[in-house]
């Protein structure tokens, strides 16, 4: 008799963008692969295609993509972006590309 449930494992929610797509686990870890030009994977480079962690956010409650940018709630109520910025997409008050997450400024106070 199984007296404890199981830990559920993989992806709870995902989030697509042009030609890239994020997974966010029960464990609040986000992963992505795909095209990472504008470095949408997050992992600090733009090698492209292989799932990669994305590091440096802490716990992940929700995630969203856009088309080549990729943005994370996490459980202390701010909002990380990464990915492409040309339009200021990624909040931080640049138009400069971003590898690794960056913090959204202007939206927690």
């Amino acid at each position: 008799m199984r007296t404890s449930k199981s830990k559920r494992l993989g992806p709870i929610a995902v989030a697509a963008g042009a030609s890239h797509i994020c997974g966010l686990t029960s464990d609040g870890i986000v992963k992505c692969l795909g095209e990472n030009e504008y470095g949408q994977l997050g992992s600090g480079g733009t090698n492209a295609y292989s799932a990669k962690n994305v590091n440096g956010l802490g716990r992940v409650t929700s995630l969203s993509a856009g088309f080549n940018h990729t943005c994370a709630l996490v459980d202390s109520g701010k909002i990380f972006c990464w990915g492409q910025n040309g339009a200021g997409a990624l909040g931080n008050g640049t138009d400069t590309d971003s590898s690794t997450p960056v913090e959204v400024i202007g939206l927690v106070e």
